[in-house]
């Protein structure tokens, strides 16, 4: 059976013309988007990026950042909150002393106007320390991979290594190796999408 044999349900929005309220608004140019916003006294934020997929960051000087003139902040692994971190479950702080990818942020520069922002993030100076790379899931699994990140032992996400809050209620986060393609191809669609293809599934042989 081909996907243009299965019978469709009628659905109430999947598969129907479904008009973006915005569409008029970006094609006459009066849509409002971020950078139109402007309100006093705001500051202007650049970050600086690591050129390589993973490497250990062994200095980082920004202090001709800091005395640029209008630099009002520079934010490294240093000087950084400690509340800020990321992931899902949470494994690692928005700034750290090792990248795990080309272009993760390793410093932040906020200042009174764009281009001097730009100006300071030149003039942070990173020494690194490359570390080996993997590029994909299926070579961060095998033996001897690299370790990414140290809660992780062998690069996976194990049960009880942190539980993950939604709706008030805790899980338990699933192994990386247990996840399927459908399950991870799925969670980044939209609702309506995974219903259509949680239908799909059960028509399917």
């Amino acid at each position: 059976m081909k996907y243009r044999d299965i019978k469709q349900p009628n659905y109430r929005h999947i598969g129907k013309y479904m008009p973006r309220k915005e569409a008029k608004g970006i094609v006459t140019g009066k849509a409002t988007f971020l950078d139109d916003f402007s309100v006093p006294h705001m500051l202007h934020a650049r970050t600086k990026r690591s050129p390589y997929p993973h490497a250990k960051i062994v200095k980082i000087d920004t202090s001709a950042a800091e005395a640029l003139e209008g630099v009002h902040a520079v934010i490294t692994n240093e000087n950084m909150p400690r509340l800020a971190v990321l992931g899902y479950p949470v494994h690692r702080k928005f700034f750290e002393d090792k990248v795990c990818q080309v272009g993760e942020p390793v410093a932040l520069v906020a200042a009174e106007t764009i281009d001097i922002a730009d100006a300071a993030v030149d003039l942070i100076k990173v020494e690194y320390e490359q570390l080996p790379a993997v590029f994909r899931a299926d070579e961060a699994l095998q033996e001897g991979a690299p370790l990414l990140y140290e809660r992780f032992p062998n690069n996976e996400v194990a049960p009880t290594s942190n539980r993950m809050v939604r709706g008030g209620r805790s899980r338990k986060a699933t192994p990386i190796r247990r996840l399927r393609k459908p399950i991870l191809w799925l969670r980044t669609r939209s609702t309506s999408t995974r219903c259509r293809s949680r239908e799909l599934r059960k028509r399917l042989p």
